[in-house]
């Protein structure tokens, strides 16, 4: 014990901290380097979308799609809300259509599926006019008007509070295989064509990808095998996505503003004057449990049980780790004053503690102050 105490009385030990710091530097970059990966992606399988030679005017389709609003995001659930109109535009409809489904024949629009809604019960969906119009230029056309709830499944989160996310909204054609029926996409103006704001993010960009759904199942359709592979079948597939980037400020002011404030108090708490040990202990053991409550208010915004750390989740450990070391430091600190036995010693020590307590404060604040940056840089 008395090695221990002579050890720990020596200037030096503050070395001990700083090892420890640049060691949490050192898990973190490994752990980022050798063992974190994006997540897989959606294990449905696409193709870029292709088109086979149909006679002329039967089995060609226009499609078209705008996005009215979004709103209602929802990190932890990776849910939002979506609604706008989507449009077919077409001279014939394959002869086969209306043996197979009549009200497909008579409707076109009612073959369309959307492949990320969840809650289809609350799903809303409208065609307009009941039967087909026919344009200026002689087609007919038709609009459906969809309003519900889509799931984001490939979210990825790696960045909170500093990400880009896309929300898609995925429609397929549910009735034509790829062989049957062309469905070339028409753009129609702006994707987004009106609301498209988001609390908390700031609008990027928009885009309309065409691409083949491909399934590994002929769904017990014989025929299929006349058509792709055995248990294969391809639908013609419709991804709108809306990209969102985090509002900097927002982040700034909700999230890391508090931390910045707590952890002001944890680099200060060395230069407390070695005489008053209360204050230099009870502070960065106040501020632990402030970093569990803070913690755990964005932990509420993003899904339970991520396979992968994110920026805050870095950052908020290192926050921790300091404030825990901060804590260790004081309680040695406070140890060697009231160890000391003569006037002498403590005289001694609060002389020697006073400086090493300043140059733990540096050291402290330039690794609090850098590592926000080192974490960005490393996970760009």
């Amino acid at each position: 014990m008395r090695k221990a105490f002579k050890i720990f009385s020596n200037r030096r030990y503050g070395l001990v901290f700083v090892f420890v710091y640049l060691l949490i530097w050192f898990f973190i970059f490994i752990h980022e380097s050798q063992f974190s990966s994006e997540p897989n992606a959606s294990a449905d399988y696409y193709e870029p979308a292709s088109y086979h030679a149909l006679t002329e005017g039967n089995g060609n389709i226009d499609i078209g799609i705008n996005l009215t609003d979004l709103w209602g995001l929802d990190l932890s659930s990776k849910t939002f809300n979506a609604e706008g109109y989507l449009w077919l535009k077409w001279d014939e409809l394959p002869d086969w259509l209306a043996e197979w489904d009549s009200e497909i024949a008579e409707s076109p629009l009612d073959t369309i599926g959307f492949v990320n809604a969840v809650e289809r019960y609350d799903f809303v969906r409208h065609v307009e006019p009941s039967t087909p119009w026919f344009d200026v230029d002689e087609k007919k056309i038709q609009w459906l008007f969809f309003s519900g709830k889509f799931i984001a499944r490939d979210l990825y989160l790696k960045k909170f509070p500093f990400e880009t996310i896309s929300l898609p909204v995925e429609v397929e054609v549910n009735d034509f295989w790829t062989t049957e029926a062309n469905f070339l996409y028409r753009e129609s103006g702006s994707t987004i064509a009106q609301n498209r704001t988001l609390h908390g993010y700031n609008f990027v960009d928009s885009s309309v990808v065409p691409r083949t759904h491909v399934y590994p199942t002929d769904w017990g359709q014989k025929a299929a095998a006349e058509h792709f592979p055995p248990d294969i079948t391809k639908y013609s597939n419709l991804s709108v996505m809306a990209i969102y980037r985090r509002n900097l400020f927002s982040s700034f002011l909700n999230i890391f503003l508090p931390l910045i404030i707590v952890m002001i108090v944890v680099v200060v708490t060395p230069l407390i004057e070695i005489d008053n040990v209360d204050a230099k202990i009870a502070l960065p053991a106040s501020v632990l449990l402030v970093l569990v409550f803070l913690q755990d208010g964005y932990k509420k915004m993003i899904p339970l049980g991520l396979e992968y750390p994110t920026y805050a989740d870095y950052l908020f450990s290192i926050c921790l780790s300091v404030t825990a070391l901060v804590f260790l430091w004081s309680v040695l600190t406070s140890n060697l004053l009231l160890r000391a036995s003569s006037p002498d010693d403590r005289h001694r020590v609060r002389r020697y503690r006073n400086r090493s307590d300043f140059y733990f404060f540096i050291i402290t604040f330039a690794y609090l102050f850098v590592s926000p940056f080192f974490l960005y840089r490393l996970l760009v």
